[in-house]
C-alpha cells in the first residue's frame, strides 16, 4: 500500500496532465455507468482525454465503459464526465477504482453524480425505471478508506451518515416532477461481481433492506464524501434480479435498455445538473 504522500503525488501528476489538455475548471463531476454513454452527445465545447494517457488512470475492459475523461459544458454547467469506470472484478484494486474520484476533487469538482445500471430485487421497481439512491449497502467487504491518513471528515466517514446529499435528492425529485418522469427511490446494494446475484442472494438483499443491486459505486461514493464532495446517486433499473424475474441476464441487453432510458431522461438530467451547479453559484456558459 502506498503512503499518503505517494498517493497525493499520483493525483497531482494526473491533474497536471489533464490541465495540459483542457483549461476548463469543472464544478460538477458525473460517473457514467453501463449504458449512460449517450449523455456525452449533449456536451458542448468539450475535450475528451483517454484514460490511458492520464497518469495512474486505468482503462476499463467492460463493454459500455469507453474510458474517456470528457470536460465541457452540459446544460450550461462546467462538468467533468468519467465515461466509464473500472471495477474490482476486472482485477483492479480499490485504490485504482477510486483514483479518478480523487482526481476530480483535485480538479475542483464540488459535487459528484454517480450513475450505474442495476438489477431490481423488488418486482415493483420495474426495468426501465430511474431510481434515486437514498442509501447503500456495501457487500464488497473491503473499505476504500482502509489505511487512509489525514481524516478531513472523520465524524462523517466513521458514522456514514447522509452519504447521499438530502438537498440534492430533493432537487432531483423536483426536476423529475417538472420533467414529467417517474423517479423511483431505493437502497442500492453493491457486490464485487462479476457474476450476477443468485436467487438466494436476491432474497437476502430484500431481507436486509436493499431495492437494487450492482457491482460498483459504493467505494466511489465513500471516497468522494471523505474528500468533502456532495454526492447524488442515480441507478437505471436494467432488469429484475435473479429469482425476481425470469430468464437469463445479458450485459448487452442491460446496456441497451439503460441507453434507451437515458435518452428518455436527458431533459431531467440537464435540469438537475443545472440546479446543482447553480446551488454553488455557477450559471450559464
Amino acid at each position: 500500500m502506498k503512503s499518503w504522500d505517494e498517493r497525493e503525488q499520483m493525483v497531482t501528476d494526473a491533474v497536471r496532465r489533464i490541465r495540459k489538455e483542457c483549461t476548463l475548471l469543472p464544478s460538477v463531476g458525473m460517473i457514467l455507468g453501463s449504458g449512460f454513454a449517450p449523455l456525452v452527445q449533449e456536451i458542448e465545447r468539450g475535450c475528451a482525454i483517454p484514460y490511458e494517457t492520464i497518469p495512474h488512470f486505468k482503462t476499463p475492459s467492460v463493454q459500455g465503459h469507453q474510458g474517456f475523461l470528457i470536460l465541457g459544458r452540459f446544460a450550461g454547467a462546467a462538468i467533468a464526465f468519467l465515461q466509464g469506470r473500472v471495477h474490482l472484478y476486472e482485477g483492479y484494486s480499490v485504490e485504482e477504482v477510486t483514483f479518478p474520484v480523487r482526481a476530480l476533487a483535485k480538479l475542483g469538482v464540488h459535487s459528484l453524480i454517480v450513475t450505474n445500471a442495476s438489477g431490481s430485487v423488488r418486482r415493483e421497481i420495474e426495468p426501465g425505471s430511474l431510481m434515486l439512491v437514498k442509501d447503500q449497502i456495501d457487500l464488497m467487504f473491503y473499505s476504500p478508506l482502509r489505511g487512509q491518513c489525514g481524516w478531513k471528515s472523520e465524524p462523517l466517514v466513521r458514522r456514514a451518515w447522509h452519504i447521499y446529499d438530502r438537498t440534492y435528492m430533493e432537487l432531483a425529485r423536483q426536476a423529475a416532477r417538472r420533467s414529467g418522469i417517474t423517479l423511483r427511490e431505493g437502497v442500492l446494494c453493491t457486490t464485487r461481481g462479476p457474476s450476477y446475484e443468485t436467487a438466494a442472494e436476491s432474497l437476502f438483499m430484500q431481507k436486509i433492506g436493499a431495492d437494487a443491486a450492482c457491482m460498483s459505486t459504493s467505494h466511489e461514493v465513500m471516497v468522494a464524501r471523505t474528500l468533502g464532495l456532495k454526492v447524488l446517486g442515480l441507478s437505471c433499473i436494467s432488469n429484475l434480479a435473479t429469482g425476481v424475474g425470469s430468464g437469463e441476464l445479458s450485459h448487452d441487453e442491460v446496456t441497451e435498455l439503460v441507453g434507451k432510458t437515458v435518452k428518455r431522461v436527458v431533459p431531467f438530467l440537464k435540469e438537475l445538473v443545472r440546479e446543482i451547479s447553480m446551488l454553488k453559484g455557477e450559471g450559464g456558459p
